[in-house]
């Protein structure tokens, strides 16, 4: 079973994240699930925001690498996301248009394929592999 990361890489003036540091961050926050994210999935570039004042960005959507069964099984919502996140549920890809928006569902369907052919690309940072981001 995979597990998918993604985060918005925006402009944020003086504020540098490495997108594998970033994504295992996230996946963390919002499921409680501590891994090192070293591959992408899809990238995703995303259009400003007037309404919500969210600056043009992209979004990466990460390989957060496999779960068991029984992980899977015992996955929670950790307290600190509950201001994000509703739930954590398991959902068939058919009912994915219920839960997701338009341009949110192409994203996940897409990051689904790649990781279902086994395309990944490697997340970089500095040219160094996310493993071991360094300081420029």
């Amino acid at each position: 079973m995979s597990s998918l990361a993604a985060c918005r890489i925006g402009s944020r003036p003086g504020h540098v994240l490495a997108v594998s540091v970033a994504a295992a961050r996230e996946l963390g926050e919002e499921t409680g699930l501590g891994r090192v994210v070293t591959h992408g999935l899809v990238v995703d570039q995303v259009a400003a925001n007037p309404d919500t004042g969210a600056p043009e960005g992209v979004n990466v959507v990460c390989d957060g690498g496999t779960m068991s069964a029984a992980d899977a099984e015992a996955l929670s919502l950790p307290i600190e996301a509950m201001d994000e996140i509703e739930a954590l549920a398991w959902i068939r890809p058919d009912d994915l248009h219920a839960f997701a928006l338009p341009f949110m569902e192409r994203r996940i369907r897409a990051a689904v394929a790649a990781a279902l052919v086994g395309y990944r690309f490697p997340l970089l940072y500095n040219g160094e592999p996310a493993e071991q981001p360094t300081a420029a």
